[in-house]
């Protein structure tokens, strides 16, 4: 069966319903579906760490550019260190807007051979 699950929790849910409506459930089939539940957690975990240390990256470059622009940071040059931080950030949402997936790739490469065969 078939279905379009929305969270990791509705799949888990319905792993262990199925595994408790056979006739003889057993306790492995409900352990697997909560080792698959957890992996895919500490799968989204760590791709959630990494995303954290590239932002904390660009914004340490930001602050370190600051510092080598003015050496002596005093309170009036905030504005100077927030436009830095600020354009490091918009930086990486740039990137990631620039990220293009396999699926377009494909969507692109159908649409281009279905508008070859209408004009050939």
């Amino acid at each position: 069966m078939f279905r379009d699950y929305r969270t990791r929790k509705q799949r888990l849910s319905d792993s262990i319903k199925e595994v408790l409506t056979n006739k003889d459930p057993q306790p492995g089939a409900i352990l697997k579906a909560v080792d698959e539940y957890e992996t895919d957690n500490l799968k989204t975990i760590k791709k959630l760490k990494r995303k954290k240390t590239a932002t904390m990256n660009k914004i340490n470059g930001a602050i370190r550019q600051s510092i080598d622009a003015h050496p002596v940071i005093t309170k009036e040059l905030t504005g100077s260190i927030g436009k830095r931080v600020y354009g490091a950030i918009l930086d990486l949402e740039e990137e990631e807007k620039k990220k293009i997936s396999m699926r377009d790739i494909l969507i692109g490469l159908v649409i281009g051979v279905i508008i070859t065969i209408l004009v050939v």
